[in-house]
Protein backbone atom coordinates (compact mmCIF):
# COMPACT_ATOMS: atom_id res chain seq x y z
CA UNK A 1 0.00 0.00 0.00
CA UNK A 2 1.11 3.58 -0.65
CA UNK A 3 1.06 3.86 2.81
CA UNK A 4 3.37 1.98 3.71
CA UNK A 5 5.68 2.69 1.18
CA UNK A 6 6.01 6.76 1.49
CA UNK A 7 5.09 6.73 5.51
CA UNK A 8 6.41 3.46 7.24
CA UNK A 9 2.63 2.10 7.68
CA UNK A 10 -0.53 3.04 8.70
CA UNK A 11 -3.50 1.50 10.53
CA UNK A 12 -7.08 0.38 9.28
CA UNK A 13 -10.04 1.45 11.59
CA UNK A 14 -11.84 -0.41 9.52
CA UNK A 15 -15.30 0.40 7.80
CA UNK A 16 -17.18 3.17 8.56
CA UNK A 17 -20.66 4.97 7.51
CA UNK A 18 -21.14 8.91 7.70
CA UNK A 19 -23.39 11.59 6.18
CA UNK A 20 -21.77 14.88 4.75
CA UNK A 21 -23.05 17.92 3.38
CA UNK A 22 -21.23 18.63 -0.19
CA UNK A 23 -19.53 21.82 0.27
CA UNK A 24 -20.22 22.90 -3.60
CA UNK A 25 -24.00 21.76 -4.17
CA UNK A 26 -25.05 21.26 -0.69
CA UNK A 27 -26.64 18.31 -0.91
CA UNK A 28 -26.23 15.94 2.15
CA UNK A 29 -24.75 12.64 1.23
CA UNK A 30 -23.91 9.31 2.82
CA UNK A 31 -21.15 6.52 2.08
CA UNK A 32 -19.31 3.98 3.70
CA UNK A 33 -15.52 4.29 3.75
CA UNK A 34 -12.22 3.00 5.57
CA UNK A 35 -10.66 4.95 8.53
CA UNK A 36 -7.24 4.99 7.70
CA UNK A 37 -4.57 6.36 10.07
CA UNK A 38 -1.09 7.66 9.01
CA UNK A 39 1.63 8.90 11.39
CA UNK A 40 4.15 11.47 10.01
CA UNK A 41 5.41 14.66 11.19
CA UNK A 42 4.44 18.31 10.33
CA UNK A 43 7.16 18.59 7.99
CA UNK A 44 5.49 15.95 5.52
CA UNK A 45 1.40 17.08 6.04
CA UNK A 46 1.24 18.25 2.48
CA UNK A 47 2.87 15.58 0.73
CA UNK A 48 0.36 13.58 2.96
CA UNK A 49 -2.62 15.70 2.05
CA UNK A 50 -1.88 15.03 -1.41
CA UNK A 51 -1.92 11.24 -1.34
CA UNK A 52 -5.24 11.40 0.15
CA UNK A 53 -6.65 13.52 -2.68
CA UNK A 54 -4.98 11.31 -5.52
CA UNK A 55 -6.63 8.31 -3.66
CA UNK A 56 -10.06 9.84 -3.01
CA UNK A 57 -10.03 11.18 -7.46
CA UNK A 58 -9.09 7.71 -8.11
CA UNK A 59 -12.18 6.27 -6.42
CA UNK A 60 -13.90 8.76 -7.56
CA UNK A 61 -14.92 10.57 -4.15
CA UNK A 62 -16.04 13.99 -4.21
CA UNK A 63 -14.60 15.29 -0.84
CA UNK A 64 -12.03 13.04 1.38
CA UNK A 65 -11.89 13.55 5.02
CA UNK A 66 -8.75 14.48 6.66
CA UNK A 67 -7.83 14.97 10.24
CA UNK A 68 -4.75 16.45 11.66
CA UNK A 69 -4.26 15.17 14.97
CA UNK A 70 -1.22 16.24 17.62
CA UNK A 71 0.27 19.03 15.03
CA UNK A 72 3.17 19.84 17.51
CA UNK A 73 4.57 16.70 16.04
CA UNK A 74 5.07 13.13 16.79
CA UNK A 75 7.08 11.35 18.95
CA UNK A 76 7.86 7.44 19.19
CA UNK A 77 7.70 6.44 22.64
CA UNK A 78 10.61 3.40 23.41
CA UNK A 79 8.89 0.58 25.35
CA UNK A 80 11.30 -1.30 25.90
Amino acid sequence: MRFVDAFGGYANHGLVEGQWVDSTTGRRLQNRSWMISVACGNDRLAEAEQMVIAIGKELGELEVFFEVRDFDGLRFLRTS
